[in-house]
């Protein structure tokens, strides 16, 4: 099963705060989550929420007092070393998983899946735009990974909702040996955005700053077989690798 973790906060639109709290309801209910640390931003939330939902014991509630960024969320993964953990948008919702690809990454630590969303209609048009393109810019709403994930804080303390915030992210981690691959047909994420509001502007893009643009790398979608045939190959090439490393040495 995975851990959570996650934000909330109350948007000024009504229909906004109906698609967050349905994301939350849908969190809370799901069999493949058993933990969530919903991280707050100020009380005025705290005392929101204990009126709208039921946490049914699986919610442990972090005041942070500000916007949390990927480095909050980290370090809270972090203190649970072995534990399996999703960091996910606030309008996210887990809505299918497959527990032998979630096993996947208790064995290769190396290993995090960076997951490309479903709309609330359940369509998929980022997916099928990826699939067709098959290189580019992505985008992600969820990660899924076994602690610890080393890092320097710094390098990610930037909060979600900017333009590429996923993609830096995953550049810094990519930087330190992480491999990420988007199994997101096996395991489906939901986007809870129909009002299409967002607080964010366009031209606020994380990926023009320190030429991330160029170290963007494009992350296959594969279904079950596919990413138990992709870890395959990974491990011949490595041992081959390997072989090869030492024959060079004797044959000195």
């Amino acid at each position: 099963m995975i851990n959570l973790i996650t934000s909330f906060f109350i948007p000024k639109q009504v229909e906004r705060q109906n698609e967050l709290l349905k994301c939350l309801n849908h969190n809370i209910n799901s069999r493949y989550i058993k933990k969530i640390y919903l991280c707050i931003e100020k009380k005025e939330d705290l005392d929101f929420l204990k009126e709208k939902i039921n946490p049914k014991g699986k919610i442990k509630l972090i005041l942070l007092n500000k916007q949390p960024t990927y480095a909050d969320y980290l370090k809270i993964a972090n203190r649970l070393q072995g534990e399996i953990f999703m960091i996910s948008n606030a309008d996210i919702w887990l809505k299918k998983c497959d527990q032998e690809v979630i096993n996947i990454l208790k064995e290769h630590p190396n290993i995090c899946y960076s997951l490309t969303r479903h709309e609330y209609d359940m369509s998929c048009p980022l997916i099928t735009r990826y699939e067709q393109m098959g290189q580019g810019f992505q985008s992600y709403d969820s990660f899924i990974f076994k602690s610890p994930m080393n890092i320097d804080y710094k390098l990610i303390d930037h909060v979600q909702n900017i333009m590429g915030a996923e993609n830096v992210f995953k550049i810094e981690l990519e930087k330190v040996g992480m491999l990420f691959i988007n199994p997101c047909k096996v395991i489906v994420i939901v986007h809870e955005h129909k009002s299409d509001i967002r607080t964010y502007l366009i031209d606020d893009d994380m990926l023009s700053t320190k030429n991330y643009y160029s170290l963007l790398k494009f992350t296959p979608i594969l279904d079950k077989n596919g990413l138990i045939n992709y870890l395959r190959n990974l491990q011949k090439n490595y041992r081959k690798k390997k072989y090869s490393t030492v024959s060079s040495l004797f044959s000195r």
